[in-house]
């Protein structure tokens, strides 16, 4: 429960709702456990790799800069702070 298992990798790559922002713990997962950030891979349902939002190009600039874009564009277009702080604090899935 201390110790960076393969298991605790998987989930932190895995894309599943359930998943996301888990296990940051490069080897000790002991403060994934502390923050609640843990996450064990259940036999429930079967880990999907990859990001939530694939991007498909082959530009490097456009690889790196996408989702920084994605995101000054969703703040300007909002109206109100608590909307524009959501979306900064939101999980990867939430930004639609």
């Amino acid at each position: 429960g201390i110790l960076n298992t393969p298991s605790a990798h998987r989930v932190h790559h895995a894309r599943n709702v359930q998943f996301l922002d888990k296990n940051y713990g490069g080897f000790l997962m002991i403060f994934d456990r502390l923050f609640g950030t843990y996450a064990e891979e259940g036999e429930e349902s079967e880990i999907q790799y990859g990001l939530v939002h694939p991007n498909t190009s082959k530009n490097p600039f456009n690889v790196v800069f996408r989702n920084w874009g994605e995101l000054l564009t969703k703040l300007l277009t909002l109206r109100g702070i608590r909307n524009k702080a959501r979306v900064i604090f939101s999980k990867p899935g939430n930004l639609s």
